[in-house]
């Protein structure tokens, strides 16, 4: 907090990391924090975007279920523009998450922003199929893969599966306003 008030982030950074670097041993969670806390001084007392995708790897490194930094280098990276870094960051987190017993909507999410690339960014709509289908093995209900889904089967001409996935966004429909009948 002292070299925050000082303005002095590059010393803020360096006073974490001997921080961070301690609590890796001893508390792999603390450190991650840490690690993220870090990231975000340099991304943003430094604008040293590099430093931060660094720093957020290392949190990630150190407690893969920090739901903040990944969802900081997601965006991070989103925001660079960097799709392929995007994609290939979010497969390895996807990959690593199973194993840890993570929430089965946060992987949900996870595989539908991996079809959004295929689909938008990649124009690969076979991929961007099996990633919504894979979030909704995750999440049953997740409106937003079902309607991406629909959307890729329609412009391809299937229509019997289109009109499947249409099926399954009424019957997951929670507001009553928008549920079709």
């Amino acid at each position: 907090k002292i070299y925050q008030r000082r303005e002095d982030p590059v010393a803020t950074i360096d006073l974490i990391l001997g921080y961070a670097d301690r609590q890796q041993r001893i508390n792999p969670a603390e450190a991650s924090r840490a690690f993220r806390e870090a990231a975000e001084i340099a991304l943003h007392g430094s604008n040293d975007a590099l430093k931060a995708t660094e720093l957020y790897q290392r949190a990630l490194q150190s407690n893969p279920l920090n739901m903040d930094a990944a969802e900081e280098l997601n965006a991070l990276l989103e925001s660079q523009g960097d799709f392929q870094k995007q994609a290939s960051f979010l497969q390895e987190l996807y990959a690593t998450l199973p194993a840890r017993r993570c929430d089965p909507g946060y992987l949900a999410l996870i595989c539908y922003r991996l079809g959004d690339l295929w689909n938008q960014r990649f124009m690969q709509p076979e991929a961007a199929l099996e990633c919504f289908r894979r979030a909704l093995e995750h999440d049953r209900n997740m409106l937003a893969a079902m309607f991406e889904a629909r959307l890729i089967h329609l412009s391809a001409g299937d229509f019997l599966n289109a009109a499947e996935f249409y099926r399954m966004e009424i019957k997951a429909e929670t507001d009553r306003e928008r549920k079709a009948r």
